[in-house]
């Protein structure tokens, strides 16, 4: 057998580790790259999610602002004309429902929201008429239905009212 020198062996066992380090180097660097693709590919699916729900939620609102714009009518009572309500009320059922669906206006039921949450804002005669365009509303057709928002007054604090 040949005997090396010292100095072959030191320089042998130098460029071994350089070599190790230098796969070490080109190991880290595929395992960066895969990670990053992983990312993007992650963050890709993550962004079309996103974007079909954004759609989805576009299409859902648009479909509500429809709906409403061809079926619900938004009515502010006038003090002035507590007659013109019932005449709006009227002329919606018949233009914007009945026209445009082919419905006959007597089977369209009404949903009506009575909002008396500050009742004391609301003279009795304006709740008076209020109340008989309601009874209208409800009595013109069986399937109509109300809702009235009111407070309740109790004469003891933290009892319940009962009538």
């Amino acid at each position: 057998p040949v005997t090396q020198s010292v100095i072959k062996k030191d320089t042998l066992e130098v460029d071994a580790f350089n070599l190790l380090m230098k796969q070490f180097e080109y190991d880290q660097s595929v395992y960066e790259t895969w990670q990053k693709k992983n990312k993007d590919i992650h963050c890709a699916r993550a962004f079309a999610e996103q974007e079909r729900r954004l759609l989805r939620r576009a299409k859902c609102v648009e479909s509500a602002k429809l709906f409403m714009m061809k079926s619900c009518k938004f009515i502010i009572w006038d003090v002035a004309r507590p007659e013109h309500a019932v005449g709006e009320l009227m002329a919606f059922r018949r233009d914007a429902i009945a026209n445009k669906m082919g419905i006959n206006p007597a089977s369209i039921p009404a949903f009506v929201l009575l909002n008396w949450s500050a009742p004391c804002l609301v003279p009795s005669m304006v709740q008076d008429c209020q109340l008989s365009t309601l009874t209208w509303a409800l009595h013109d057709n069986m399937q109509s239905a109300a809702v009235v928002i009111s407070c309740v007054f109790t004469y003891s604090k933290g009892k319940l009212h009962v009538d």
